[in-house]
């Protein structure tokens, strides 16, 4: 049985799908159907401690925040 070329997805939707299901919150969707990569979120989800945080109104402050957010995605090992 042959595919349809046409009907196939190309290889950066499903590069783009790939990256939507590892990291939903850095990919999404602009209103003309294309797909829109958010740096900053991407970075802090493989790396906090290299991300810029930039607050934007009213939110929370505290010594070692950058920390907090760099355990929060790393993996965690009991002894």
């Amino acid at each position: 049985m042959k595919k349809n070329i046409i009907q196939e997805q190309s290889i950066n939707d499903k590069n783009y799908q790939k990256l939507k299901e590892l990291f939903p919150h850095a990919v999404s969707l602009d209103e003309d159907g294309k797909y829109i990569i958010d740096p900053q979120k991407l970075q802090m989800s493989l790396d906090p401690s290299l991300a810029q945080i930039k607050e934007n109104g009213y939110g929370l402050n505290w010594v070692g925040k950058k920390e907090t957010y760099h355990r929060a995605f790393t993996k965690n090992y009991k002894s």
